[in-house]
């Protein structure tokens, strides 16, 4: 680009950095957020260089963009206002999710708006690289855990090992396994996503192939981490539970992804170079490669050797946060919750057994928290309240916990209405085989709600009034004993006692 176009541009760049700062100043709140988010939790660890990665990209491809043919774009404006809605949207209902999501789609349509559409298709690639800087996906946990205890459970059986399985409980003659939130390997497929994505499009010509191997970059990974859950558990069966236990899940696991990462290269490699041939091919028997061709191919040669580059620093990255140890404390509990309702008076008596298993949810950024022991003469229960001011944390949020993710298991969860009130029962069981069953709703201003949209929705209308949103949610954990037989009605009839109790508290 020669010197006067460098000059005609000026201006417009310019334009570009104030909008740059003036969205950084809207977003500063949410940004640190989520840069938080990155450091705090290892499964976004990769999320630090996404933004840097994208930046290189553009810059490898410097040379073969005339920037001179920059131009505003009136699309990118329009899709700029809808995410700007968004943004605000979420700000006001607490959303994080929606914070998150408009803020790293709006950074590339910035680009867009000040580049033109032309340009901005040249560089689609970097752009939209952008969006894996949002940090979801451990919502998939539970999801991949249920794969990979299916998956590891029918490889054992196909080895002949005798076993028991109850939830996320593995159990075989030698000891008990849990598929615990480490071992649903969604660290290992968001990296491997991330990674592939990146392969694809700097060793890739083809979109056939590019897409193939995303997806293969999607379902390697599950099926491998379903493998090493496999191999732990016939380790220990093997070894009388001599190796495979403590310590020996993380070497196998930092072993076993890197291994992933360097199969799924050589797939990739594999790819490449039938690629490669199929293009030498077609130059030497059919029309030779145009200009164009040509350069792209030299492009995808060049920058295939600085593919390692930014696959070193994500598997770095995402060891540094492996080995970090979240530590998830609650904040002090004040007894006295104003919202909480006085049982007491109601029917119910206040008990304390020392020989109950601890039960603990986890809920983050909670204003207030208390658990009480009740009987009602026919079952004992736990009474848990985790109250929202508003001010911080959010009362559904994929971040809370009902509870403990490596002592409880989930055995069976059903929905049902009772007193009008769409209510959320969870079955767990520990690894001694000890049953909770778990009720909870939640109260937004008064009125309880059924499902996570209307919790958002009366959040979001209190925002809109200019009011303070109090919120909190009630969990009813019934511990259920297999010895005894316990009675659906009675625990649908206690929970029924429960919530009119609270209505007529909270009127």
């Amino acid at each position: 680009m020669n010197e006067t176009a460098n000059n005609d541009y000026k201006k417009p760049l310019f334009a570009f950095a104030f909008a740059l700062a003036a969205w950084l100043f809207l977003v500063s709140e949410s940004l640190w957020s989520a840069i938080g988010i990155w450091i705090g939790n290892e499964i976004y660890n990769h999320c630090l260089i996404v933004i840097p990665a994208s930046l290189y990209l553009i810059y490898e491809r410097r040379y073969e963009i005339d920037w001179a043919q920059a131009k505003m774009s009136w699309l990118a404006l329009v899709a700029f206002i809808a995410q700007l809605a968004l943004f605000i949207l979420g700000s006001a209902a607490d959303i994080q999710l929606f914070q998150h999501l408009a803020l790293f789609t709006m950074l590339p349509t910035l680009v867009w708006l000040f580049i033109g559409n032309r340009l901005a298709w040249d560089i689609k690639f970097p752009l939209v690289f952008v969006l894996f800087a949002v940090p979801v996906g451990e919502e998939l946990i539970p999801i991949l855990q249920e794969i990979t205890a299916d998956m590891s459970v029918f490889m054992l059986k196909l080895s002949g090992i005798p076993l028991f399985r109850s939830g996320l409980f593995i159990e075989i003659p030698q000891g008990k396994f849990l598929v615990a939130e480490a071992c649903s390997g969604v660290s290992f497929l968001i990296a491997s996503i991330v990674l592939g994505n990146l392969y694809a499009y700097m060793n890739l010509v083809s979109w056939k192939r590019r897409v193939f191997f995303v997806c293969l970059s999607i379902i390697f990974p599950i099926v491998a981490n379903s493998v090493r859950v496999y191999g732990i558990i016939y380790i220990g069966y093997a070894t009388d539970m001599e190796h495979a236990v403590g310590a020996d899940h993380l070497i196998y696991g930092w072993f076993f992804f890197a291994l992933v990462l360097v199969c799924l290269f050589l797939l990739g490699e594999i790819i490449r170079m039938s690629e490669s041939k199929k293009v030498r091919q077609n130059s030497e028997t059919e029309e030779p490669l145009t200009k164009q061709s040509k350069k792209e191919s030299d492009v995808k040669s060049s920058i295939s050797k600085q593919t390692i580059v930014p696959g070193i620093l994500i598997v770095v990255i995402g060891s540094i946060g492996l080995a970090k140890y979240q530590d998830y404390r609650m904040q002090s509990v004040d007894s006295q919750i104003v919202l909480e309702m006085n049982l007491n008076s109601e029917g119910f008596d206040e008990v304390n057994h020392n020989h109950r298993v601890d039960w603990k949810p986890r809920f983050a950024d909670s204003s207030r928290e208390a658990k009480y022991h009740f009987t009602n003469g026919l079952l004992d229960f736990d009474l848990f309240y985790a109250y929202f001011s508003g001010e911080e944390g959010e009362l559904v949020s994929s971040l809370n916990r009902l509870y403990e993710q490596d002592r409880w298991t989930l055995v069976e969860k059903n929905t049902v209405v009772i007193e009008d009130t769409t209510i959320e029962r969870h079955l767990i069981t520990t690894s001694n085989s000890i049953r909770k069953e778990l009720a909870y709703w939640y109260v937004v201003d008064g009125n309880i709600a059924d499902s996570f949209f209307e919790v958002k929705l009366l959040q979001l209308l209190q925002k809109l009034k200019g009011e303070q949103s109090h919120s909190f949610i009630v969990i009813v954990a019934i511990e259920v004993n297999l010895t005894e037989s316990f009675n659906n009605d009675e625990i649908n009839k206690l929970i029924a006692d429960i919530i009119i109790k609270q209505r007529l508290s909270l009127n």
